[in-house]
């Protein structure tokens, strides 16, 4: 599991007809801390403890997002 920040998202045509969307995103390195929060179940709240690398991914890759 891996979290991360969009930062843009810009669209590719490798091939002509077959455009795709890729977002440039800024990892981020997380504690799972939800012990510390009663009532709270395992794996549902995180500590971001810094930034890891950027990188274009498929956007396929992206399975949920906060708003």
């Amino acid at each position: 599991m891996g979290f991360g920040k969009v930062l843009f998202f810009f669209l590719h045509q490798y091939e002509s007809n077959k455009p795709r969307m890729l977002p440039f995103l800024k990892s981020l390195r997380v504690d799972e801390v939800s012990t510390r929060v009663a009532g709270v179940p395992e794996d549902k709240v995180f500590e971001v403890k810094g930034d890891g690398r950027k990188e274009f991914v498929c956007v396929s890759k992206i399975i949920a997002g906060v708003g």
